[in-house]
């Protein structure tokens, strides 16, 4: 039985020193899939494949910056933007309601006198 847990504890420091080496590599070959699917745009000059990727790797970093999203925790059905009743979205620190129901007599409302 001494060769079979020798066997097993072989294949345990094989197993973890891949595992510990592959980790300790950089971040790039974590998306390893991902550059598999698009095809090489490389002529074979060394150079060339060195300058797209550093290329690419700006723009998808410029990308990243420019992303504007709306969190999942903004649209969560309980949520309430504004604990005022009343008041809208964009007036809710201000004191004043943005839509009162009372409003003065003007042209539009069509209540003050001699304005027709």
């Amino acid at each position: 039985m001494a060769p079979l847990h020798l066997v097993v504890l072989i294949s345990l420091l094989t197993a973890t020193s891949l595992l510990t080496h592959s980790s300790a590599g950089d971040v790039d070959s974590l998306a390893w899939p991902a550059r598999a699917t698009q095809p090489s745009t490389c002529d074979g000059l060394t150079n060339d494949c060195v300058e797209k990727e550093d290329t690419r790797r700006r723009l998808e970093n410029d990308m990243r910056r420019k992303v504007k999203f709306i969190s999942y925790a903004v649209l969560m059905r309980d949520l309430v933007p504004c604990s005022r009743r009343g008041n809208s979205y964009y007036n809710c620190i201000r004191s004043g309601q943005a839509n009162p129901y009372h409003r003065g007599c003007s042209f539009i409302t069509k209540c003050a006198r001699d304005l027709y």
